[in-house]
């Protein structure tokens, strides 16, 4: 009989989202991975901040992007899986999601800057960073719209 404090109508509900399989993929709640995950990704950004001239080597820029796009490949699976399967938004969800967009582009980007991955394109890509970034939540809010339409339209009519 608990309603969550997410839970605010039929169509945004985080009960659906946690009472799934995907909802605790590795065995424990999803959430426990963003509360280890975020301080790390803030400790990197206050060290970036504070530390003036800090240069982090090139393994860590590296390994910092598989771990973002590691955890963007999870955020898009779990995307897929409130739209398409459960048909329902978890409003925390939404949050790590919009947050977890930049992170893992940034450090793409970084990674691209410091010449890290090699390849070419790389001017553009740094140079139109904040555009292709809002191209990608462009991309994020239109899965949802197309994806949860019917939905959408039947909670807000």
């Amino acid at each position: 009989s608990h309603v969550p404090s997410c839970s605010l109508n039929a169509l945004l509900t985080c009960s659906p989202a946690m009472d799934s399989a995907a909802g605790s993929l590795f065995g424990f709640p999803n959430p426990y991975l963003g509360l280890g995950a975020f301080p790390v990704v803030m400790t990197i950004g206050v060290l970036l901040l504070v530390v003036p001239g800090v240069a982090l080597p090139r393994w860590f820029w590296r390994a910092f992007l598989a771990v973002a796009t590691a955890g963007t490949g999870l955020v898009v699976f779990l995307v897929w899986t409130s739209v398409v399967e459960l048909r329902a938004l978890c409003p925390y969800c939404m949050v790590v999601w919009a947050a977890t967009l930049p992170v893992w582009w940034y450090v793409l980007v970084r990674n691209v800057e410091g010449g890290f991955l090699g390849g070419s394109g790389a001017s553009t890509v740094v140079r139109m960073r904040g555009w292709i970034l809002a191209v990608l939540y462009v991309v994020l809010a239109a899965v949802v719209v197309v994806g949860l339409g019917p939905t959408l339209l039947a909670t807000l009519g």
